[in-house]
C-alpha cells in the first residue's frame, strides 16, 4: 500500500492519483524502513543511501546538464567505462531495485547483464558492474551499524 502526499489515504501500490482528493501518487515509494550501501569495492569507499528513494548513478560530464545523485567521477569512472546517466536504483523497504538506461558499456548483476529499462530486483550481497565499475550492495531491513558505515 502507498499513502497519498496529500491526504495520507491509502491506496494499492500503482495507483496514479488518490480516490479521496485527486492528488498525484504515481511517484510515491510505499513507507518503510531500510537501510541500503553501496559499497566501492576497489577504494572501500561506502555510501549509504536514504530510504525510499530513486537515486541516478554516473559521472559528471563537462558539459552536463543533469547531474547524477551519485556521482562516480572522483572514483575513476570514465575510464570504467560508466556512462553519464548510467542506472537508476530505487530502495524499497527490506529490497532494492535498479533499471539501466541503456548505457554504453551496460550493468551487471553478479556477472549477468541485464535489459535495459527493466525494474531488476537487487538482493543482499549482489555485486553491481556499471561498465568495470564494481559496487558490493548491501540492503538491511534494520538501521546498519555504525561499524558498517560511519556517518
Amino acid at each position: 500500500m502507498i499513502k497519498c502526499p496529500n491526504c495520507h489515504h491509502k491506496e494499492r501500490n500503482g495507483t496514479l492519483f488518490c480516490s479521496e482528493c485527486g492528488a498525484e501518487i504515481f511517484n510515491v515509494i510505499p513507507d518503510g524502513v531500510s537501510e541500503v550501501v553501496l559499497e566501492f569495492i576497489e577504494t572501500g569507499k561506502k555510501l549509504r543511501l536514504k530510504e525510499n528513494r530513486e537515486y541516478t548513478i554516473g559521472r559528471m560530464g563537462k558539459t552536463q546538464a543533469l547531474i547524477p545523485d551519485v556521482d562516480l567521477s572522483q572514483y575513476g569512472a570514465f575510464q570504467k567505462g560508466v556512462s553519464r546517466l548510467h542506472a537508476i536504483i530505487k530502495t524499497y523497504p527490506g529490497k532494492c531495485m535498479i533499471i539501466d538506461l541503456d548505457s554504453a558499456n551496460g550493468t551487471k548483476i553478479n556477472g549477468e547483464r541485464i535489459a535495459a529499462y527493466v525494474d531488476t530486483p537487487l538482493k543482499n550481497g549482489d555485486t553491481i558492474n556499471l561498465g568495470s565499475f564494481k559496487i558490493l550492495l548491501h540492503i538491511s531491513d534494520q538501521h546498519v551499524t555504525e561499524k558498517l558505515c560511519p556517518v
